[in-house]
């Protein structure tokens, strides 16, 4: 996670009027249903916000999630279900 969040802060628009914010979304196989695994993110990405707040299979766990540096009150965060997998798709909206 490091590496990550280190090569995403050298992308950089050359425009300074611009705000950047930075989403990482995924299967983290890490249960954020364990305070373990929320103490080991908040350390690995202590400048984000992880989103997700609802179990994201169908085994009662939350190992899909979405982190942000973006003020979480302009995100609205959707866990929905799928036919397809035993993940739910996530869904990030952003308030323009």
């Amino acid at each position: 996670m490091s590496r990550i969040t280190a090569e995403m802060e050298t992308f950089q628009s050359t425009n300074d009027n611009i705000e950047h914010h930075k989403f990482i979304m995924g299967d983290f196989n890490l249960d954020w249903c364990e305070q373990s695994t929320r103490d080991t993110m908040q350390e690995l990405l202590p400048a984000y916000t992880q989103l997700v707040c609802d179990m994201t299979t169908d085994y009662s766990s939350t190992l899909d999630h979405v982190y942000t540096t973006m003020p979480s009150d302009l995100v609205d965060c959707y866990v929905t279900e799928s036919y397809f997998s035993d993940h739910k798709p996530v869904i990030a909206a952003i308030h323009l």
